[in-house]
C-alpha cells in the first residue's frame, strides 16, 4: 500500500511540474503576440486636456507636486510630465 502512494504523489508533482513550466511561457507568447495589450489598449480613450478643469489645482512643475502636501484634502491633475 505505501508503494501506491509514493507512486500517486510521484505522478501528482510530475504533473505539476508540466503545468508550471508551461504556464511561464504560455503568458510570455500572449505578451509578446500583443493579445493582452490589444484588447486593453482599444478599450481606453486618452483625451489631451490643455487647460485645468474647474475645481482642480494643475501640476506643472515638482515644485507643484511638492506643494501638494500642504493640502492634501485637494484635486489636483497632472499638467506636465
Amino acid at each position: 500500500m505505501k508503494k501506491n502512494g509514493i507512486y500517486r504523489r510521484i505522478v501528482f508533482f510530475m504533473v505539476f511540474a508540466m503545468v508550471l513550466s508551461n504556464l511561464p511561457q504560455d503568458f510570455l507568447n500572449r505578451i509578446n503576440n500583443g493579445g493582452c495589450k490589444k484588447a486593453y489598449a482599444e478599450s481606453i480613450t486618452i483625451e489631451r486636456v490643455t487647460s485645468v478643469p474647474t475645481g482642480y489645482t494643475g501640476i506643472y512643475t515638482a515644485e507643484d507636486l511638492n506643494n501638494v502636501r500642504n493640502n492634501l484634502s485637494g484635486k489636483y491633475i497632472l499638467m506636465a510630465d
